[in-house]
């Protein structure tokens, strides 16, 4: 009821022309276009079992609950795991003590042979989330543009269908891009107006935001760093003294180290509050060595100190310390017939391109002009580029890094374009020249397209390609913007409906899961370069990347032969008779 009325009163203070009924009913709106998007994102969990990354997740989750301690892997941090763990745990789930992490996680999952009921309450801790990041949306476009900017932002939002394919598997992705959006919606109000609270408010969504997902750390500082550039032009066009300058530093100053406590606060609590020294056997000392060398006084101090003086949160030390290395060692990826593991400078421009719906980047490519314009114009101050400038940084970031998995890498872009989008729509609709009703047809025509491509798209929000690449998506990428493994319950689904009995197998989640607990036949895995008879079910993952070793081509064998059935979006299923044999009877044709 605070929070409602908080907004209540924001909204009115910010001089919008609506009466209060209006602004009830406008709120009202806000809560139902919500109620609708985690309405759909949960009607997915019924079509899809796990995701490749998913088990993994929910096991080091499951262990900071059950056991009270994160061993399994640092270079994540807890807080997503955790909140994907939370459903099962509290639905009296274990931890069943394996020493792999994909095992644990597996094991988890068809704890009291409830496997679909697990894994739906793991999925459920991520809708939070969708939740917080769709306020956001609603409240940002709301002080930037109006009641109206931010009805059509969040519509716009909460149609993605990569948001909400992203916000219906239990990983990291979609905690990151609303605690990203959260914290630099929490910055933008600091700036307005630092206070003690905002400051609290401020230092708080950071830790969260770092606590997802260690890339939001360089999505805060790249995206910040402009937005406060963007303040600090503004500030300059004003006049002020130096007495209330100093002043000013001064609170800044304070301001600044409550910001740092609360979000050291944050942290530690996610890591329950441990503290130790840093071992030697740790990335750490590496990345040390790299600043101060690998020997010398300064070298002495450092180690002394890290090694003979516990540290809070030694596993953030060493998660932290293992990112530049994982970003050196890049991931395997496949973009149109190349395949990389140093990935391509502009995969995530491209991948915007094609996973995106149409209409929505044609708003966003309005909105942007509109914003420019008032800009040069000087209709609005600097800070209406604050959304286009987060929106940049979010990008930079992902284009110099090496890890070109999917979209989902840089998530948190939608926020800002989906304001931006939502801005650009407004104007449409407000234009007053001479070309108003075209504009108001052209914006229309674009809304309607939107929400039918997202309605288009369900449940498959995973594998979306927009019109430019829904032909053959398999020939642009195979990773999880298009295969993380997600059909294997339609795979199991359909061996049954045919009754088949005996299958050779490769999909891009067949790797340590237990196919008979999930109802599979007799299954073997297919051998890579081997001509196999019988009936084969292969991932268009490893039809591209074979066994994820050059040269790549295990499988290709299996391209001169039409598959029987296409299954998903993801995985083919094929009947290779023996030559000089009759097509085998002893199935069901669909």
């Amino acid at each position: 009821m605070k929070l409602y009325t908080s907004f209540l009163n924001l909204t009115i203070s910010k001089g919008l022309d609506f009466k209060r009924y209006r602004v009830h009913a406008f709120i009202i709106l806000i809560v139902l276009i919500m109620m609708v998007g985690v309405f759909r994102i949960s009607s997915t969990y019924s079509f899809f079992w796990q995701t490749w990354d998913e088990p993994a997740h929910i096991a080091a989750g499951m262990e900071w609950l059950d056991k009270g301690q994160y061993t399994y892997e640092h270079l994540h941090p807890p807080l997503a795991r955790v909140m994907s763990a939370l459903g099962p745990y509290l639905a009296g789930s274990k931890s069943m003590n394996k020493a792999d992490m994909m095992d644990e996680g597996h094991a988890i999952l068809h704890a009291n042979s409830q496997y679909e009921k697990n894994l739906t309450l793991a999925r459920i801790g991520i809708l939070p989330f969708f939740i917080i990041a769709s306020l956001v949306v609603a409240l940002w476009a709301a002080i930037y543009g109006g009641m109206i900017v931010s009805l059509l932002s969040l519509v716009l939002f909460s149609t993605l269908p990569v948001i909400l394919g992203h916000s219906g598997v239990a990983t990291l992705d979609m905690p990151c891009a609303a605690l990203v959006t959260a914290t630099l919606f929490s910055f933008v109000l600091w700036l307005d107006k630092p206070t003690f609270l905002r400051s609290i408010l401020l230092g708080l969504t950071a830790g969260l935001a770092i606590m997802s997902k260690f890339s939001s750390l360089s999505f805060l500082i790249a995206s910040g760093g402009l937005i406060w550039a963007i303040y600090g032009f503004e500030i300059m066009k004003k006049k002020i003294s130096n007495a209330t300058a100093t002043f000013k530093y001064k609170q800044w100053l304070i301001f600044i180290a409550v910001i740092i406590l609360a979000c050291f606060f944050v942290i530690w609590a996610g890591y329950r509050f441990s503290y130790d020294i840093v071992k030697p056997e740790n990335e750490a000392h590496r990345s040390i060595d790299r600043i101060v060398g690998v020997k010398g006084s300064l070298h002495d101090v450092v180690y002394t100190v890290i090694e003979k003086v516990p540290i809070p949160a030694p596993e953030l030390i060493d998660g932290l310390s293992q990112v530049p290395a994982r970003n050196k060692k890049g991931h395997l990826a496949y973009l149109y017939g190349d395949i990389r593991t140093q990935g391509w400078w502009y995969f995530y421009p491209i991948m915007l391109l094609l996973k995106t719906p149409i209409p929505f980047l044609l708003l966003v490519l309005i909105g942007i002009i509109f914003i420019v314009r008032h800009t040069v114009l000087q209709e609005h101050g600097l800070k209406i580029l604050v959304p286009v400038s987060a929106a940049i940084g979010i990008l930079a970031v992902g284009m110099m890094g090496n890890i070109d998995n999917g979209i989902r890498q840089v998530l948190a872009i939608y926020p800002f374009l989906s304001i931006i989008a939502g801005y650009g729509a407004s104007q449409l609709f407000f234009l007053k020249n001479r070309y108003r009703f075209i504009a108001l047809g052209l914006v229309t025509v674009l809304l309607a397209w939107q929400l039918i491509s997202s309605i288009y798209a369900h449940p498959d929000y995973l594998a979306y390609f927009n019109e430019f690449g829904r032909k053959n998506p398999e020939e642009i990428a195979v990773g999880s913007d298009l295969d993380w493994g997600q059909d294997f319950k339609r795979l199991a689904t359909v061996l049954k409906i045919r009754e088949i009995k005996e299958l050779s197998i490769k999909c891009n989640n067949s790797t340590g899961i237990n196919l008979e607990l999930l109802g599979f036949p007799m299954s073997r895995e297919l051998i890579p370069y081997k001509k196999t008879f019988g009936w084969i079910a292969i991932s268009v993952h490893h039809l591209k990347l074979g066994t994820r070793v050059p040269p790549y081509d295990q499988y290709s064998w299996l391209i001169k032969y039409k598959p029987v059935e296409k299954i998903g979006k993801t995985i083919w299923l094929y009947y290779i008779a023996e030559e000089g044999k009759k097509e085998t009877t002893s199935y069901k044709r669909q």
